[in-house]
């Protein structure tokens, strides 16, 4: 059967089915009856396997162990036996490759080489090599029984959802459809759902298992099969999309209790079992949720009726006897993920980790962790909505922008599951008080009686919460975790006539940074800055400065990035000469002071109460100093100018500031965790500014100089 392997010329590739195969042991003949220099490199896994097999069927070998490769010789052999990590120590005349699939990367090939494994997935390099070089040969499971007999009883059932793949190696992902069959067959959950959220089927495995009172919940809870909803197969078909477009994960904002931490556990549970050597991970944001997660993992590998071999016994890691790995641990266990191979990466309840001071930081050594394991896997990041942090900047940045990610926002009444049950509520009574919200959404998203019952429901338990646990739009959601300072209703009102103007500003790009000009400067207008100052670092606070028409109010132009101290200055000067000498206020506390030396530098320095164009707050102190008394009346400005005000806001980045400008746990309002304040600031310091004047200097003609 693998006679053309013995006469080898240039690099030959060969998939075969997903059986006990013999593979190794053609390979081993290869190399036997060859000359020269042999290296075969194999996954960590396969090499004992392969050094027992060389040692039992080639006599007189001496073997040499060298910085952990294997060496053999003979008269006129030398084999190499190498991991993949690994490369021999001398130029081979053969390169033979075993379970190609399982190796990350693609060893350096000699002139003369056979590169075999089970078919892999595309942007695998194995998969790609096979397209590419003159095949050797494709071996399908009927292929391999013909010469083999003994390697019948591994071969899949029909039925099963990937006989296709593994046994005739036809190349068809877990998609959608192949899931759902998976699922059917393999995947059980326990669930304390009540009956009228069963399908029938479900119903009667309950029944079975409990007696007809089950459904009371006072005689434990059922084991059924796991059967996906439509917001689940939604989902997927999503993902299925996401993935065809080239995208490294999703973003899922989604709804309590919709299932999509157990769809995603059972996404691994079946990759690890159908793919051998594969790794998945599940990241949680406590101890409390890996436990849970955890037990539903053991629970699906416990009842599937094919279930494989275990390897060891752990609370966070299931290893099953085909080399592959499930794990579980906290988002701040980043360690594993680095040097390994993902081929699923899942974050559980995303945005309640990485939370605190160092949140960007954290996140940006998690994201880090997880693309470089996952290069060729793909990675969700799924949670409810925990205020304006990390999370919410993540899902909007991808969802407004071609990210890597692609942002999923499944409300809760995507669920068909999410309504009252029949007798909880009377049709003629929600009809008679229905409310103009209500109304609202029954037009935009055809809700039902029963999901308006449902929807009274939770809001009576979550009350403030209920648009964070139970979300209708991917903005208001974001709101619910704190009180917002300034008017949120306004701040939606402003935002909607913001997306739908038709004016479009002037956008100029620049180093570190971006310059926005929604109106020229008129002469003879009067015009005011106010700049917030911040380090400059990437990862860091933001900076900028804002421009505004003094009578008026309006926003006329902002510049907004990461400027270092010195350009900032800069900046700041070129922007107020270019504004009829605008008033400019720069914030002083911290970096602030660099700034004014650079602006004093420039020749700008002179004071305001003496002609000039740079605010003191007092006589030979330049700059807006941000304190205990001046800073509510910053805040206390922005909230008139939105209340009094609204049509002169044009800056939607203003808009989003103030939409996450909450009560802090402290008592203090400030910017949730992970977000930014830096254009309430200077937008602020602007407003502060409309209230000052430029003093013009005097002449003074004393007697008797003259």
């Amino acid at each position: 059967m693998y006679a053309p392997l013995l006469d080898v010329r240039g690099v030959l590739t060969v998939e075969h089915a997903a059986l006990d195969l013999r593979i190794h042991e053609a390979l081993v003949v290869v190399a036997a009856t060859s000359f020269g220099t042999i290296a075969i490199h194999a996954p960590k896994a396969s090499v004992d396997r392969l050094a027992w097999r060389i040692e039992s069927w080639i006599d007189g070998l001496k073997r040499t162990s060298r910085r952990g490769t294997i060496r053999y010789t003979k008269y006129g052999l030398t084999i190499w036996l190498v991991d993949s990590e690994k490369s021999p120590l001398e130029e081979p005349d053969l390169t033979l490759v075993v379970d190609s699939h399982l190796l990350p990367s693609c060893p350096t090939l000699a002139t003369r080489a056979i590169v075999a494994g089970r078919i892999a997935d595309r942007g695998h390099w194995f998969y790609d090599l096979c397209r590419k070089e003159q095949s050797a040969g494709v071996f399908s499971a009927s292929a391999i029984c013909s010469a083999y007999p003994d390697q019948v009883a591994a071969i899949l059932p029909s039925d099963d959802p990937l006989y296709n793949r593994h046994m005739e190696l036809k190349d068809e992902e877990i998609g959608p459809i192949v899931f759902r069959k998976f699922a059917r067959q393999r995947l059980k959950v326990r669930t304390d759902k009540a009956r009228e959220y069963l399908t029938q089927s479900q119903q009667a495995e309950a029944e079975k298992q409990l007696g007809k009172l089950w459904h009371t919940g006072r005689v434990g809870t059922p084991v059924v099969t796991f059967e996906l909803s439509a917001v689940q197969k939604r989902y997927l078909a999503v993902k299925r999309l996401a993935r065809i477009n080239g995208k490294k994960g999703v973003i899922l904002l989604k709804a309590r209790r919709c299932g999509f931490t157990t769809l995603e556990q059972g996404q691994s549970y079946a990759d690890c079992v159908t793919y051998p050597g594969t790794s998945c991970v599940t990241l949680a944001n406590s101890v409390k949720n890996i436990k849970r997660i955890f037990r539903m993992v053991k629970e699906f590998h416990a009842q599937d009726p094919r279930k494989l071999k275990t390897d060891s016994d752990s609370k966070v890691q299931l290893e099953l006897d085909n080399k592959s790995t499930f794990f579980i641990g906290t988002a701040s266990a980043t360690g594993f993920a680095r040097g390994d191979m993902l081929r699923r990466g899942h974050v559980s309840e995303a945005a309640y980790c990485c939370e605190g001071p160092n949140q960007v930081r954290d996140l940006f050594s998690l994201e880090a962790a997880l693309l470089g394991a996952a290069k060729f896997g793909f990675l969700v990041w799924e949670s409810t909505a925990n205020g304006r942090n990390w999370f919410h900047n993540l899902y909007k940045e991808n969802r407004d922008t071609n990210g890597i990610y692609q942002s999923v926002f499944l409300p809760w009444f995507m669920d068909p599951t999410n309504v009252a049950p029949e007798g909880t509520y009377s049709v003629q009574e929600i009809l008679e008080t229905l409310t103009q919200e209500e109304v609202d959404l029954i037009e935009r998203h055809g809700l039902t009686v029963p999901q308006i019952a449902f929807r009274r429901t939770i809001w009576r338990e979550f009350k403030h919460l209920t648009p964070q646990e139970y979300p209708e739009d991917d903005e208001r959601c974001f709101l619910s975790s704190g009180y917002c300072y300034f008017p949120v209703n306004d701040l939606f009102l402003i935002r909607d006539l913001l997306e739908h103007s038709n004016k479009t500003p002037d956008i100029t790009d620049l180093p570190d940074g971006q310059y926005v000009e929604w109106e020229a400067p008129v002469p003879g207008e009067r015009y005011v800055l106010g700049c917030d100052t911040s380090e400059g670092l990437l990862g860091g606070d933001p900076n900028g400065i804002g421009v505004m028409h003094k009578s008026s109010g309006r926003q006329v132009a902002s510049a907004h990035g990461h400027f270092e101290t010195r350009a900032l200055g800069k900046l700041c000067v070129w922007l107020s000469r270019k504004y009829n000498k605008g008033l400019l206020g720069i914030e002083r506390n911290g970096l602030g002071i660099a700034v004014l030396d650079e602006v004093g530098r420039l020749g700008y320095g002179k004071s305001h109460h003496k002609g000039g164009s740079l605010y003191h707050f007092k006589e030979g102190r330049p700059g807006w100093d941000t304190n205990g008394t001046t800073r509510p009346r910053i805040i206390d400005g922005v909230r008139d100018k939105i209340l009094e005000a609204p049509e002169t806001i044009v800056d939607p980045m203003f808009v989003s500031e103030c939409l996450s400008f909450k009560k802090q746990p402290s008592g203090k309002y400030a910017a949730d965790p992970g977000s930014h304040d830096d254009s309430v600031m200077k937008w602020g310091i602007c407003e502060q500014m409309r209230h000052e004047r430029i003093r013009k200097s005097r002449l003074r003609i004393l007697e008797g100089t003259l």
